[in-house]
């Protein structure tokens, strides 16, 4: 079965803003506004609220300065969660400023609007707003909030499934990277690191998060280091660096208490719960996992909730799968209403592979096949065809556990996939070892010997490059088996490395003695009869079966023989017969006992 890989994704659901200051004409500044937005930036979040509320409540209607206060108030309700506010004021603000002929500005404003309807769930409608956005900043040559829309735009098509412009998606981030704002940089290399994850680069993820991190100190902006520490407390997870994941979430949970930053306390509790899950605290785990839920809840966004389910679901996963399949279900009923299908396959999946561990593999084989399906829909990036080569690659091995004659099909069509990536990374590699494993018992069992020797020898070989030694030195099992079916004299140097491969292994013993057994037999079919002797009695000396020192003992009386040492032949008969007694074993007891007859008349 393949190693499961990490799901829980706690996706950001907006961009950071990264546009400093006001969007409108400096001359409307009022020196509220700007100790309004100091207090923000430095964390003081309910007090920046009050300050945008007094300059709101002060402002004429029909105002710049209402407008702007509308703006500011919509950004920080947004931010906390709160996106039935946050609408009405980013509604408001527009309307002043079209009122106002502030055209200038829209481009901005959209962005945010884009921004709070995403959150709500509402992708398409968001889609277009950012449409809009893009095109009004782009007729006011504000190029940077044209980049900004654009890549918010990127980033919901996304989540609907639809595929990334990987070109201007980077020429966006450049132009935001050669800007000479702190702010607008960090973001352009926070967002950057995403590529990276997704190729699995998590060293150049990291190292552009540690600027992004820079650039926000530089900037002096608390929420925007805060919401950096989440983004790389998660990379740490996936690179198993639990312990500096932790120390970048130390403090966290209070600052966001603190500002009132729902979204941020979501994501927060769920990798908090991760890292207690990691450390083997279940309990704690649980409650933090149920947290990050009741957050979500509270928050009202659909596709926080589900992200909260699918946290819960993984969890409950390793443990209690009645628990697990409930949140599943609900996570994937949750990305599925809100229109994100990645993410509700990715639930459906985690469901298959429960299955797959409870042994229901019929029930497994039909999820692994919804989830292909699902997957084969979309396929856009080598990210894509990663994950649909690795569900391929399980549902190739449940099609082996229930014995499909489908078998070497479906695995072939997983290692098409696989192939088709051009990738010879651990991950990969190791994924199509145990396809190979899988296609050639399917091929052995439909006696295509060939196929099936081609498929041992790259699953050997591939377990070898990663370092398996237990499933490489099966896949040599396997891969001699066929040879000698196959009078090939390869089958030799296969089983050899099998048993250096094996040698001082404890873990490898099973699979050593089966060695031994395959190897000797392969030396009297030779007629190789020292070669024969010295590893059938390494075979009865290392196993501690019965069952198999009887056949050792009988093959070795055989040996014997041949090499003209009668004596020797019958001490390991009387041997046999003996174990053969102790394992149950009354036919090869009665064969003993008929070649001793025949000695002693």
């Amino acid at each position: 079965m393949m190693k499961k890989e990490k799901l829980i994704q706690i996706a950001a659901l907006a961009l950071s803003l990264s546009l400093s200051g006001s969007a409108f004409a400096e001359e409307d500044e009022n020196f509220s506004l700007e100790s309004a937005r100091e207090m923000y930036a430095s964390g003081a979040w309910e007090t920046a609220k009050e300050a945008f509320e007094e300059a709101y409540n002060g402002a004429d209607k029909k105002s710049v300065m209402r407008s702007e206060a509308a703006l500011e108030l919509a950004t920080l309700h947004w931010e906390q969660g709160e996106y039935g506010a946050a609408e009405r004021y980013i509604t408001e603000s527009i309307a002043t400023a079209k009122a106002l002929k502030l055209n200038s500005t829209l481009g901005r404003l959209m962005l945010i609007q884009g921004h709070i309807e995403a959150s709500l769930g509402k992708l398409r409608k968001a889609e277009t707003t950012l449409k809009v956005c893009n095109k009004m900043a782009e007729d006011y040559k504000d190029i940077y909030t044209a980049a900004l829309c654009r890549i918010q735009i990127q980033f919901v098509q996304k989540l609907r499934g639809l595929p990334m412009n990987e070109g201007q998606y980077q020429k966006d981030l450049a132009l935001l990277r050669n800007s000479d704002r702190d702010l607008m940089i960090g973001t352009a290399l926070a967002k950057g690191s995403d590529a990276f994850i997704r190729s699995g680069e998590y060293d150049q993820a990291l190292n552009l998060l540690n600027q992004a991190q820079a650039r926000y100190e530089a900037a002096g902006s608390t929420p925007a280091q805060a919401r950096n520490k989440l983004r790389r407390a998660q990379l740490y997870q996936t690179m198993g660096r639990w312990a500096d994941s932790a120390k970048d979430l130390s403090g966290l949970e209070a600052q966001f208490r603190s500002m009132k930053n729902r979204p941020s306390l979501v994501t927060y509790y769920a990798l908090a719960g991760r890292i207690a899950a990691n450390g083997g605290n279940k309990g704690d785990a649980l409650k933090l996992f149920e947290a990050s839920l009741k957050t979500a809840k509270s928050v009202n966004s659909p596709q926080m909730v589900a992200n909260s389910q699918l946290a819960l679901c993984e969890f409950h996963a390793e443990a209690s799968h009645a628990q697990a399949l409930g949140a599943c279900a609900e996570a994937e009923k949750g990305f599925r209403k809100a229109g994100i299908p990645d993410l509700a396959t990715r639930s459906k999946l985690i469901h298959a592979r429960m299955l797959h561990n409870d042994g229901q593999h019929v029930k497994a084989r039909e999820g692994y096949m919804a989830v292909a399906d699902d997957l084969k829909k979309r396929i856009y990036t080598d990210h894509d065809r990663r994950n649909l080569a690795t569900v391929q690659a399980n549902l190739c091995q449940v099609e082996l556990l229930v014995k499909s004659k489908g078998t070497l099909q479906v695995c072939r069509d997983a290692l098409k996939t696989a192939d088709a990536l051009k990738s010879e990374d651990k991950e990969i590699t190791s994924i199509k070892a145990s396809t190979h494993y899988a296609a050639g018992i399917g091929a052995n069992n439909l006696d295509e010997l060939k196929q099936a020797k081609m498929h041992f020898k790259a699953a050997s070989e591939g377990f070898e490059k990663v370092n398996d030694e237990l499933r490489a030195a099966d896949a040599y099992l396997w891969l001699g088996r066929v040879q000698a079916r196959t009078n090939d004299d390869a089958a030799q140097a296969s089983f050899q490395r099998l048993m250096q491969l094996s040698a001082g292994k404890p873990a490898l013993k099973d699979t050593r003695l089966q060695g031994y057994i395959q190897l000797s037999q392969w030396m009297m079919e030779k007629e190789n009869w020292s070669g024969a002797e010295e590893h059938l009695k390494a075979l009865v000396a290392e196993t501690s079966s019965s069952q198999d020192k009887a056949w050792g003992h009988h093959a070795l009386a055989r040996v014997l023989l041949k090499k003209g040492d009668r004596q020797g032949a019958i001490t390991e008969l009387e041997s046999g017969l003996k174990e053969a007694k102790a394992a149950g074993d009354k036919e090869l007891a009665r064969s003993i006992e008929e070649s001793l007859k025949k000695f002693r008349n």
